[in-house]
């Protein structure tokens, strides 16, 4: 498994539309530029509450798992996945904004749980990476961090938070 395989799964998961509630857009690495008005850009014009989702991969790491001798185990390779959130809301109160980030939170949540496979075929089919599958995503935890929102000079809210996971594969070695 690559990189960019675990990269698309993560983003082909959360694509906004294959559920309801969750952020309105999901992209796969950050823009180079991402302030001011360019982070205004990702969002849906004239809808209240916006919420552009970044797929990060900020680390990785490989533990052999010796299974029956020298020549019949297995590799767990593991990606710690950060899904960073932007809202951006013109609700006028703070504590609508919030609330619309909550909502938008708890879809983020429950559509990462409801397949620890990240919809990758459990058969999988192989590559010469490896299986083209994921063994598990966000199985273990899924760690939530918030920053306080902030009110712009235009009155918008904006709300950044992150979603930390796993994903991990397992391949012969």
């Amino acid at each position: 498994m690559t990189r960019a395989f675990v990269r698309a799964a993560v983003t082909a998961f959360i694509d906004p539309q294959a559920y309801t509630g969750g952020p309105n857009v999901v992209i796969r690495a950050r823009p180079k530029i991402l302030t001011g008005d360019r982070r205004t850009e990702l969002l849906d014009p004239g809808v209240e509450t916006n919420c552009a989702c970044v797929v990060h991969l900020i680390s990785e790491r490989e533990e052999r798992i010796g299974i029956g001798g020298a020549h019949s185990g297995k590799k767990r390779i593991t990606y710690d996945v950060v899904l960073q959130l932007y809202c951006h809301s013109v609700e006028q109160l703070a504590e609508d904004a919030m609330d619309s980030f909550d909502v938008i939170v708890d879809a983020l949540k429950d559509r990462l749980r409801s397949d620890h496979t990240l919809g990758t075929d459990p058969s999988g089919s192989e590559s010469q990476d490896g299986p083209l599958r994921i063994f598990q995503a966000a199985e273990d935890q899924i760690n939530a961090e918030y920053e306080d929102p902030v009110l712009t000079g235009t009155g918008a809210t904006e709300i950044w938070g992150y979603l930390r996971f796993d994903v991990s594969q397992i391949l012969n070695s």
